[in-house]
């Protein structure tokens, strides 16, 4: 009993001279130590392995783990560490999550558009939402019933303030359908655990091979229901940008799930494996002497829009995706003159509707250069839809709702999940919002952003990769007036986000966490490990792999007991119960 009081007044001191008046402000938290020095409990015996290797071992290792992923991306060797109870809480967040998006999905398709009509989402948003995306013109070619899909929301660790004394978990964005880390989970474990077996010791963590047991399980069940084999959709070869795609197709190949690649523009007809698709199904057919079987289930491991390319549903996608790449790639040729300039002009959405001139667009690409008509022979498979429709395959990774990603959705998740299933949710958004109000800027938030730009991120809402995202801290002030007139020439492309510092760690990284999920009618499936990225602290403030970032795996480790609860610890619950009354 007096050891326990002394740990609680020992907090109570740490909290009023650590945090005094500035306990308002986010505190910058590191994942491995408490702010008194100590190593927080999960890290034991794990942060003392890491520290014991040179700084030339951790290079070579470096070195080691990029040749083991094929040259790709290389793995931190020092490993996230999360509770098992904040394992728990993950879990049940993404899975929240993952049940509000697949019941606004149904409410779209089914035509019932309940969000409409209650307000959840203003019609004119959700217009330039579903146009920007490229998911405009799926209504009536999609069953609301055959939405399936992959998911894997960013998350970061909250920090610590008045307002959320016990820290806990916000989700950046959301992701799906194609999702980055599906094809690393598996190879990222093998590497840590065959050069450093001490972590593994120490925390007896899940493996992540449990997860895609049960994934390749549930796709041979759909593909039974109808009467055929499951298959994974892969890019045509000679469109893989790195070696992912097919360390995911090895993975359901040890699984007895064979992988199709689409034709591409080079492709023959002699190739194999391929689909045949006839008017009563699709057959897969593994060599020119083999029997055609029939397909029950697809698995498309690509964007939904590269499925069937050319699908008039997906002339959005298509056209939007070769115009941006051309005006945002600096070594695009422009045949015309002033043509990216005349470009950018004409993919600006009309300010009311949301839509798209595609027309104009597209007479520019032609004009222009031959890119554009290579994309158009991109053709895949078609037929593949019309079958999906009929019912005779399903199909993970549904096109109809990247629409999802945008993040001028996200501002909207915390509302949905409160609309359409009735509860608080389990994981919070980070504070957000379009800087596009009632139909033109909104000039508040611009003074608000502009004058103490340092307190804000600046993102636009339909980039990937790290474009297009400007953090206030880490931002020259030299850059910041072009930014502003990037916003005043379309506001409602780009929203703003209250800066939120970025864990660290061992105070050399800053990352976050990406909770990988299979979502059908039925049930989520959620790997019981996450996927994870860092990058150097000192950086731009973004963590993508493209900014010299490394992989890095989680593993989870069982809660500690309560006896055994350090300093910080114990502050964390005093504020949890004070917040409480």
């Amino acid at each position: 009993m007096i050891k326990t009081m002394q740990r609680i007044l020992l907090a109570l001191l740490f909290i009023f001279i650590t945090f005094g008046n500035t306990f308002g402000s986010p505190q910058e938290i590191d994942e491995v130590f408490e702010p008194d020095g100590g190593v927080k409990p999960q890290y034991e015996g794990i942060i003392d392995t890491y520290q014991s290797l040179s700084e030339e071992e951790k290079i070579e290792l470096q070195k080691v783990s990029q040749r083991e992923f094929e040259g790709d991306n290389k793995l931190l060797m020092l490993p996230k560490v999360i509770s098992e109870e904040e394992s728990d809480l993950l879990n049940d967040g993404v899975r929240q999550r993952s049940r509000a998006i697949m019941a606004f999905l149904k409410d779209h398709y089914s035509g019932r558009k309940n969000y409409l009509k209650e307000g959840i989402i203003p019609e004119s948003v959700m217009n330039r939402i579903l146009h920007r995306s490229g998911d405009a013109h799926w209504q009536g070619y999609i069953r609301a019933e055959s939405f399936a899909f992959d998911y894997g929301p960013d998350i970061i660790r909250a920090p610590i303030t008045r307002e959320n004394p016990t820290g806990g978990f916000l989700v950046v964005e959301d992701n799906i359908d194609y999702v980055g880390g599906r094809g690393d989970l598996i190879r990222a474990r093998e590497i840590i655990d065959r050069h450093i077996p001490q972590y593994q010791e120490v925390l007896n963590s899940p493996d992540p091979k449990l997860y895609y047991d049960n994934l390749a399980a549930r796709f041979k069940k759909e593909a039974k229901a109808n009467q055929g084999i499951a298959i994974i959709l892969s890019y045509p070869l000679e469109l893989h940008s790195d070696h992912e795609e097919e360390r995911y197709s090895k993975i359901f190949q040890e699984r007895g799930i064979p992988t199709v690649h689409a034709p591409g523009p080079f492709s023959t007809p002699d190739q194999y494996p391929k689909l045949e698709i006839k008017e009563e199904g699709i057959f897969y057919l593994k060599d020119p002497g083999s029997s055609p079987q029939r397909v029950g289930h697809i698995m498309a491991n690509m964007n939904p829009e590269h499925i069937e390319p050319s699908h008039p549903a997906t002339r959005i996608s298509r056209v939007l995706k070769e115009a941006r790449f051309l005006i945002e790639n600096p070594n695009s040729v422009f045949v015309l003159e002033n043509g990216r300039e005349k470009l950018q002009e004409a993919i600006r959405p009309d300010s009311r509707t949301g839509q798209y001139n595609l027309g104009k667009i597209e007479a520019l690409l032609k004009a222009n250069a031959g890119v554009y008509t290579t994309f158009d022979a991109y053709k895949g498979y078609v037929g593949i839809l019309d079958q999906v429709k009929k019912g005779h395959v399903s199909l993970t990774n549904t096109p109809g709702a990247t629409f999802v990603t945008d993040k001028e959705f996200y501002i909207y998740m915390e509302e949905i999940i409160r609309f359409y299933l009735g509860e608080e949710p389990v994981l919070k958004n980070m504070e957000s919002g379009s800087f596009f109000k009632k139909g033109k800027l909104d000039q508040k938030m611009m003074t608000q952003v502009f004058d103490n730009f340092d307190h804000w991120v600046v993102k636009v809402v339909d980039g990937r990769g790290g474009k297009g995202i400007f953090v206030g801290p880490k931002t020259p002030v030299e850059e910041i007036p072009a930014i502003r007139r990037l916003i005043e020439q379309e506001p409602s492309r780009y929203k703003w986000q209250r800066y939120t510092p970025l864990s660290t760690l061992n105070n050399e990284y800053i990352g976050d966490i990406r909770v990988l999920a299979q979502v059908d009618q039925k049930e989520t499936l959620v790997s019981p490990t996450p996927w994870a990225r860092v990058v150097e602290k000192g950086g731009n403030g973004k963590v993508n792999m493209s900014d010299n970032g490394f992989e890095a795996v989680v593993m989870v480790r069982k809660a500690p007991e309560a006896t055994n609860k350090n300093c910080f610890s114990v502050m964390k619950d005093i504020l949890r119960l004070s917040s409480r009354r």
